[in-house]
């Protein structure tokens, strides 16, 4: 376990929040002709790798949670026989 996992899911939440916004600040920028589309595409392939980091772990913070509450069933019943 790495610490609080509701702390590190809220963590997560909020890289995905933030990339989304920023992919939308980024297109803005660009259709105004601040940045080129060659820096769009760059920027936003770095905001795909972000979510994609993001989701994986926020999957494995509910993979971990699940497994803890089948440990604490599985011990109760266990006690309980």
């Amino acid at each position: 376990m790495r610490g609080n996992q509701y702390k590190e899911a809220e963590v997560w939440a909020k890289k995905l929040s933030e990339a989304a916004r920023k992919r939308s600040s980024y297109q803005d920028q660009q259709a105004e002709g601040p940045i080129t589309l060659r820096e769009l595409r760059s920027k936003l392939a770095f905001l795909v790798e972000v979510r994609s980091v993001a989701l994986k772990e926020l999957e494995a913070l509910r993979s971990r949670r699940e497994q803890m509450e089948r440990l604490e069933r599985d011990a109760d019943a266990l006690l309980e026989h």
